[in-house]
């Protein structure tokens, strides 16, 4: 069967699927998949965002309750930083998706809406930790920054990820990963400015977390920016680590040599069937394209079922497709998985 096509999104809308089921437990009356009034948006709005204070609040109590010692700690004073930072996130209008509302409720709103989302995402990275001796030791981290200069306002925010183990290493890591959030917070300059005419810019960086094995983990970081043109634009990119040593994994870390020939006819045939409801580029699956692409390492992500490779927009197919992504469970490739590589206890 073929993968479904997604697309990446801004931090407000991240987590609509799971802000959405607050919906079904909307205010008495209000119907918040229809609410339009600016009281029942108001209430919608409340209830949504103590939905998802009480996910992120059961996340973090299963956890620390899970843990003990330095692992309890590290979670601890982690939570700590991270709801110190939350608040800023959201405190500026200019920090969200619409970056001056009209009115102080509309501001209102899209506060609580920003703090929905943020927890939304902070409960999915609790629920991702291994516990007892594998608690990975990783910390979220998050910046935002609003201004503006004659004829541009901006608005940009990263959340990023920092490992910590103790023993081990991680300063090229970690280096790689702040680094990551330079291009977020680029400022514009005068000649950006176009025909005279203002303009609403905004970049946001997310990144979650995918755990392969205990000790395999995979950053997934998604960057969607919109600088004033017809469309935003969105792209992943995925950096496989090792946990106890601390070094970036590469899929010829994974997989047998001549790995690439048998994973290239996979995903060809993959996207070929994709293109049947979600059109391609013509010359997309050629080798001189298609080969290119699959041969970086930021595309490839491990799961804990199987790997995932993703094509951003315009990669393989057009803006209004947006991006592809081929899943492979393990059962499949396990002929190519290496015995002595860090995916090996999927395949004994």
């Amino acid at each position: 069967m073929p993968s479904h096509v997604t697309r990446s999104l801004p931090l407000a809308a991240v987590c609509w699927g799971l802000a959405s089921a607050a919906f079904a437990q909307s205010p008495p009356g209000i119907d918040c998949y229809k609410a339009r009034a600016m009281p029942d948006r108001i209430a919608c709005a409340e209830s949504q965002l103590a939905f998802a204070d009480k996910a992120m609040s059961g996340a973090y109590g299963q956890l620390v309750a899970a843990l003990e010692g330095n692992a309890r700690q590290h979670l601890q004073d982690d939570q700590t930083a991270w709801l110190a930072a939350r608040a800023p996130m959201c405190d500026s209008p200019r920090t969200l998706g619409e970056i001056e509302p009209d009115t102080a409720d509309k501001k209102r709103i899209a506060t609580q809406e920003c703090l929905s989302a943020l927890n939304h995402l902070r409960a999915a990275w609790l629920k991702s930790m291994p516990t007892g001796r594998d608690y990975p030791f990783i910390s979220s981290r998050m910046r935002s920054e609003a201004g503006s200069i004659p004829g541009i306002r901006y608005a940009f925010s990263a959340i990023y990820a920092q490992f910590s183990r103790p023993g081990v290493d991680y300063g090229r890591l970690n280096a790689a990963l702040l680094d990551d959030t330079k291009e977020v917070f680029d400022k514009p300059n005068r000649d950006d400015v176009v025909g005279g005419r203002d303009q609403d810019w905004s970049r946001e960086l997310t990144t979650s977390l995918t755990f392969a094995t205990p000790t395999l983990v995979t950053v997934v970081k998604g960057m969607n920016v919109y600088a004033g043109g017809a469309h935003p634009n969105a792209w992943v990119t995925a950096t496989m680590v090792d946990i106890p040593s601390g070094k970036v994994v590469t899929p010829a870390d994974l997989f047998t040599p001549g790995y690439e020939a048998v994973f290239f006819k996979m995903i060809q045939a993959d996207l070929q069937e994709q293109f049947q409801t979600q059109p391609g580029f013509d010359d997309a699956l050629e080798p001189a394209k298609l080969a290119p692409l699959l041969k970086e390492a930021r595309r490839w992500q491990v799961r804990g079922d199987g790997i995932d490779v993703t094509f951003d927009a315009y990669e393989v197919g057009p803006y209004a497709a947006g991006s592809y992504l081929v899943r492979l469970p393990y059962s499949r490739i396990a002929t190519l998985i290496r015995r002595d590589g860090p995916l090996a206890s999927k395949v004994r």
